[in-house]
């Protein structure tokens, strides 16, 4: 399953993706709302998670 992670705060991102590495999984990392929204128009996810706020778009706006 690919996953899809919307985070612009570094060390969070790396939190995350580290913890996700350990139990086998693999995520791309979007930096903000608009570039997720590329991601998710060229990619196939089975699941996309994102913090509340990040810049250019929030996660609602997205």
């Amino acid at each position: 399953m690919r996953i899809l992670f919307v985070e612009d705060h570094f060390a969070s991102s790396r939190a995350i993706l580290s913890t996700l590495k350990k139990v086998g999984l693999s995520c791309d990392l979007a930096r903000s709302g608009q570039n997720a929204l590329e991601l998710l128009r060229n990619y196939d996810y089975g699941l996309a998670s994102s913090a509340s706020a990040c810049p250019v778009w929030t996660a609602l706006q997205s």
